[in-house]
């Protein structure tokens, strides 16, 4: 769910940086997901499959993997790429609760990609901190005060 205080302007924002980021990779479409599944926002030719259960498989599978690595102590894995045949699906964490997904053909080098969009997490990152009251703010980077504001 997106912070109450994110505003018109901030949407318009998340809006612009997920078409920049898909103009840029020259993937087919970016999502801004919920980690509990729910696609908060897209950019991009969706067309070919069905958005929202792609959004729900996509922070389904992120989130199985984040508590495996729990599970045998080892680091968050921060991202996931997925291949389906000709298309190639790879979802980074914003924060603790939100994704940014990218949908690419199988011709794209997911580490270019991973790169690419490292910029447009900050951003999002930093939008997300914007609702968040003042006194929560830190020297902490964009990602773990978003982070703060946004557990339940």
């Amino acid at each position: 769910m997106l912070p109450a205080k994110l505003f018109e302007n901030d949407i318009d924002v998340l809006d612009g940086v997920l078409a920049n980021l898909l103009q840029l990779t020259g993937g087919i479409a970016t999502l801004l997901i919920d980690t509990d599944g729910t696609l908060i926002k897209h950019r991009g030719d969706v067309s070919q499959f069905d958005i929202t259960a792609l959004a729900a498989m996509t922070s389904g599978t992120f989130m199985a993997d984040r508590i495996v690595a729990q599970l045998i102590h080892a680091k968050d894995p921060g991202s996931v790429s997925l291949r389906a045949g000709e298309l190639n699906v790879m979802a980074l964490s914003v924060t603790h609760k939100h994704l940014l997904a990218i949908v690419f053909g199988a011709g794209r080098n997911i580490g270019l990609m991973k790169i690419l969009a490292m910029e447009t997490v900050d951003i999002i990152a930093l939008r997300l901190e914007s609702a968040c009251p003042a006194s929560l703010q830190s020297s902490a980077g964009p990602s773990q005060v978003a982070d703060s504001c946004l557990r339940e």
